[in-house]
């Protein structure tokens, strides 16, 4: 019986949880959505050409956002969740800059 218990209890977290498991993009969208300022990206990986600026939502450091610039180590990898016109507008809206 307590085997069965304990087996219920996991199941119903993790089906409470799946929905951020299953789709990242969609919870870093929908976290992006409740911040302000920014622009949504055109494609996964580009941003419009005004706003080249890339932020995205990290999960291992347990910071919020790091924002990568044009040029910068990371930039072409970086799937963005919002774009900005500048550096000092992603630190507005909560991020830090790209430390490479």
């Amino acid at each position: 019986m307590k085997w069965f218990l304990i087996c219920l209890i996991f199941y119903v977290a993790a089906a409470g949880l799946s929905k951020y498991w299953s789709n990242e993009a969609a919870f870093s969208q929908a976290i992006a959505q409740q911040r302000g300022g920014g622009l949504t990206p055109i494609d996964p990986y580009h941003c419009p050409a005004s706003h080249v600026i890339k932020d995205n939502f990290t999960t291992d450091s347990g910071e919020r956002c790091i924002s990568h610039a044009s040029g910068g180590r990371f930039y072409e990898k970086t799937k963005p969740a919002k774009c900005y016109a500048s550096s000092a507008d992603a630190i507005t809206d909560g991020c830090r800059s790209s430390l490479k």
